[in-house]
Order: structure tokens, then C-alpha cells, then sequence
């Protein structure tokens, strides 16, 4: 019982967050840029970045991710991969935002375990995502509220 609190806990401590960022590695030049942009915004703000590697290489994906996880880790940010299970056990990221096409929350759960946070795309609307947290356990409950998503470019 303790340790579910403690759990639920955690994940509302890293979602308590007061801007998030997604951010489309396909747009970046190179990596040096992304990893700069995404340090002044870490540096600046306490804040989640939801990464998207659609249209790059599975490799580089796996290795920027690695790379942006550590200055996660440095600067108290909350990273969540965008629909990439694969990705987000390799990187240890702290969770996994879903679509539509991709596994349904519960599988995502299974397989990533309690602790990873589970989120599902809503609306869009202009720049902004509509974004809600998945509770573990029961998928119709929600834990956090939406979260206004700001779409980083370089």
C-alpha cells in the first residue's frame, strides 16, 4: 500500500511540471542544435519534453534520446517518448505518450512497467496538445490535468 502511494507519488512530482515542450528531432539540422535548445530550455524551466523521432533513423533516435535523457537527469526534466516502447526501455525515459495507432495503455503499462507514466494524445488545437495522464491502474481515471504542449522548433 505504501509503496503504490510513494509510487503515485513520483509520478505526479515529475508531472508537476509548469510548461512542456514537444519537440520533432525530424526538424533539427543536427544534434548539437537540438541538444543546445532543449539545455537553455532545462536550464531556464522546470519543464517535461515529449520526443518525437518519427522520420529519423532508428539508431540516431536511440542515441539522441540517450543523450537528451542526461540532461534530463542533470536538469530535473521529465522526458516521454512519443508511441517508441523499444525506446523508452533503452533510454530509461520516464514515460510514453500513445496515439490512436499505437499499443493501448494497459500494454504500454505491462510492458514499461508501474512507474513509467503512460500518457494518450487528445485534441489538437493550433500549437497546443491536449495531453492527460493515464492512471495506472484504471485507464478511464485521470491523474493530473491537460497540459498546454508548446511545439519547440530551431
Amino acid at each position: 500500500m505504501f509503496y503504490n502511494k510513494l509510487q503515485e507519488q513520483l509520478i505526479r512530482v515529475k508531472l508537476d511540471k509548469q510548461i512542456a515542450y514537444y519537440v520533432k528531432l525530424a526538424s533539427f539540422d543536427n544534434e548539437n542544435i537540438i541538444l543546445d535548445t532543449l539545455a537553455s530550455k532545462l536550464l531556464t524551466q522546470n519543464c517535461i519534453l515529449f520526443i518525437d523521432g518519427t522520420g529519423v533513423k532508428d539508431f540516431y533516435f536511440a542515441e539522441i534520446v540517450n543523450k537528451i535523457k542526461q540532461l534530463c537527469s542533470q536538469f530535473f526534466g521529465t522526458l516521454i517518448i512519443k508511441q517508441r516502447a523499444d525506446i523508452v526501455l533503452l533510454s530509461e525515459a520516464d514515460g510514453i505518450l500513445l496515439d490512436k495507432d499505437s499499443i493501448t495503455p494497459n500494454e504500454a503499462q505491462s510492458l514499461l512497467g508501474e512507474t513509467t507514466i503512460v500518457g494518450a494524445i487528445g485534441n489538437s488545437e493550433d500549437e497546443h496538445i491536449s495531453f492527460r495522464i493515464i492512471d495506472k491502474k484504471i485507464t478511464s481515471n485521470f491523474i493530473g490535468k491537460d497540459i498546454g504542449v508548446i511545439e519547440l522548433k530551431p
